[in-house]
């Protein structure tokens, strides 16, 4: 089996031409590295390791524009424009975005909400929490559980105290398979 375009390979084996994309969103942002906890050689690494994958794809899918950016800093500007695909969302969100669905849920009706993952700030905790407190209203009813554990546990939780909304937002810890 030839190398593809140059004889050059990926990481994944398969030669550079065949297709191969990497799903750059899958990946976390620079700000959720754990710097803190490694040394200086380690991150080197980690950035080196990046470089070296992200320049040996065809493709990268970014989730938007600032993942764009960054991947491209990652790979030195070196790559083409063509290499960077932004799709924005990875779902089809028409289904959900029905908004003249909730017109026919009675006023005594509970939204029973359910966050499952990591509670770190790259995975949109304090958004979320801060969207949950904008929304509510005397008409609304919400009750959001919360599965999960990470760095930011107990930030989250001391803002859910500040909002007064810990009889809205329960954290219930990690789930387990159970």
């Amino acid at each position: 089996m030839g190398a593809g375009r140059g004889g050059r390979r990926n990481a994944t084996g398969a030669g550079r031409g065949d297709g191969i994309t990497c799903r750059a969103g899958d990946t976390l942002p620079p700000s959720a590295l754990p710097e803190a906890s490694l040394s200086r050689p380690a991150i080197a690494g980690l950035r080196w390791f990046m470089k070296l994958v992200l320049n040996k794809v065809d493709y990268i899918i970014c989730q938007g524009q600032s993942w764009k950016v960054f991947y491209k800093k990652v790979t030195d500007g070196k790559s083409s424009e063509s290499k960077f695909i932004v799709q924005q969302n990875w779902i089809d969100t028409r289904n959900y975005l029905n908004m003249h669905a909730a017109d026919n849920i009675p006023s005594s009706s509970t939204f029973n909400i359910l966050y499952l993952g990591w509670i770190e700030e790259f995975k949109g905790i304090f958004d979320f929490i801060y969207a949950i407190n904008k929304i509510l209203n005397d008409d609304l009813r919400i009750k959001v559980n919360v599965y999960g554990s990470g760095t930011k546990l107990k930030e989250a939780e001391n803002l859910v105290k500040k909002l007064n909304l810990d009889e809205i937002i329960i954290f219930k810890g990690w789930a387990d398979e159970a």
